[in-house]
């Protein structure tokens, strides 16, 4: 009678721990950044969301270690068949890594980095921004025909013209303007390339007025004397 009692309890007992180890999961990893430095008091949430018939449904935090390590252990008397692990990156943004228990192991390990530097393409630079211009009084004609993008295509050309008249977008290849008055200016112009190529060129010139007639009432004169290989030139007879 005991030896049947001692067995039957044997069996229990072995019956009990296939239980248990087939509603447990271990959940372990690592937590470290793009440098390969491990993070340590990092959160990791973990929940498992199955709740089909015998599923459970746990949450559960868990914080790293100093070495960045985690781990946690879930328990439940129902079947545990999916995770979702979840990690918050240094944007706010969750990181969610999601995990299927398979086979007979009831360890799931899943490993995190954060912080990764955004791998950005720098815009190309094989455009040049230029034009030429000609005055005429007040009136100055520009012309951006010289300007270069080889292999690609201007889309866009913007023109400051450095008064306080306002910029010209869309993209005008040759416009004139018309100043308010005389005057030194400095006009620039941005294009703007299909591939994303960006240049400015700007250009300094001087306007003037042709209202204003100059007086002609001048006259240059002078005088000279010569003495052996040297000439004495004398202006005073200019007016």
């Amino acid at each position: 009678m005991k030896t049947t009692l001692r067995i039957a309890f044997v069996l229990f007992c072995l019956f009990l721990q296939g239980q248990l180890l087939a509603n447990t999961v271990i959940v372990k990893g690592t937590v470290k950044d793009s440098a390969n430095h491990y993070i340590a008091n990092k959160s990791v949430k973990i929940y498992s969301t199955d709740s089909s018939n015998g599923g459970c449904v746990l949450s559960h935090t868990v914080v790293t270690n100093a070495n960045g390590y985690y781990i946690d252990t879930l328990t439940c008397n129902g079947d545990i068949r999916k995770l979702i692990i979840i990690v918050e990156n240094c944007d706010g943004a969750k990181i969610t890594h999601d995990a299927s228990l398979t086979g007979t192991s009831n360890i799931v390990e899943n490993n995190f980095v954060i912080c990764s530097t955004p791998v950005t393409t720098p815009p190309p630079v094989n455009c040049k921004s230029q034009f030429t211009f000609s005055a005429h009084g007040t009136t100055v004609q520009f012309n951006s025909a010289n300007a270069l993008a080889p292999g690609d295509s201007i889309i866009s050309r913007s023109w400051i013209f450095g008064d306080s008249s306002a910029t010209l977008t869309g993209n005008r290849i040759d416009p004139s303007h018309v100043y308010s008055k005389a005057g030194s200016y400095t006009a620039c112009l941005y294009i703007k390339t299909k591939s994303g190529c960006e240049s400015k060129y700007c250009a300094d010139f001087i306007v003037h007025d042709t209202t204003t007639v100059p007086p002609t009432g001048c006259k240059a004169v002078f005088t000279y004397t010569v003495k052996d290989s040297t000439v004495q030139f004398n202006s005073e007879g200019a007016v």
